[in-house]
C-alpha cells in the first residue's frame, strides 16, 4: 500500500476501535499491554491486509496510543541527542549535527502530533498556552512545544533528549563522597532546569 492508502487504513482502524473498544482509547497507558496489542490486532485483522502492511500499521497504532507516534524510532535510538518538528519537517541531532529526518504527510498530521505528544504528558494543547514546556514520563526528556495558530512556520516542537550516560545515580555519588547532599541538590535542580552548562 501507498503512504495515503496506509493512512486511510490507519484512519479506519482508529475508528473501529473508539466504537468497539473505547475503554482503551480514554487511556491506553493504562491498559494492560497485552490486551492493547491484542485488540490492535484485532482491529487490523478487520481489515484484510497482506501482512507486511498489516504489520506496519499495527507498530504506528502503538506508537501512537503509547508511544510517541512517528517519532518513537528517535526516542528509541540513543544516538539521537535532539528531535526538531517545523510544521511538516522532521529534523534529528546526531553527534552535534543536524539531519533532515522525514517529512509529515501534512500540516494537520503535525497538528495532530503536537496535540498527541501534550496528550500525552496530561497537557492541554490550546492557544492560551501559547508555549508549553513538558518532561516525557517514558524517558524524562525535555519538550518545547509552540502551538500552530501562534508560530509563524505553523507547529514548532523541540524535544531534548536525556542522556543515559550522564544519569548519576544519588546513593552511589554519595557514599563515593565525590558531592556533599547539599550540592547533590543544587545539581539536580540545575539539572531539571537545563542550566548545568
Amino acid at each position: 500500500l501507498g503512504r495515503i492508502s496506509l493512512q486511510q487504513e490507519e484512519n479506519a482502524i482508529f475508528e473501529w476501535l473508539r466504537t468497539q473498544v473505547p475503554d482503551i482509547m480514554y487511556d491506553p497507558t493504562a491498559v494492560d499491554p497485552t490486551y492493547l496489542d491484542q485488540q490492535i490486532r484485532r482491529a487490523v485483522a478487520e481489515r484484510n491486509l497482506p501482512p507486511q502492511d498489516a504489520e506496519i500499521i499495527v507498530q504506528r497504532i502503538h506508537d501512537k496510543l503509547v508511544g510517541a507516534g512517528i517519532l518513537t524510532p528517535f526516542f528509541n535510538d540513543p544516538s539521537v541527542t535532539e528531535i526538531m518538528v517545523v510544521d511538516t519537517r522532521v529534523y534529528i541531532e546526531r553527534d552535534g549535527i543536524v539531519y533532515p529526518a522525514l517529512t509529515l504527510a501534512s500540516s494537520q498530521v503535525a497538528q495532530e502530533l503536537a496535540e498527541h505528544l501534550c496528550h500525552h504528558c496530561q497537557r492541554e494543547y490550546q492557544t492560551t498556552q501559547p508555549l508549553i514546556h513538558m518532561t516525557w514520563p517514558e524517558n524524562g526528556a525535555r519538550i518545547n512545544n509552540v502551538h500552530h495558530e501562534l508560530s509563524p512556520t505553523g507547529v514548532a516542537v523541540t524535544i531534548r533528549k536525556r542522556s543515559t550516560e550522564l544519569v548519576l545515580d544519588v546513593a552511589e555519588t554519595l557514599q563515593q563522597n565525590t558531592v556533599s547532599a547539599y550540592d547533590w541538590i543544587i545539581l539536580t535542580n540545575a539539572a531539571r532546569h537545563g542550566r548545568t552548562s
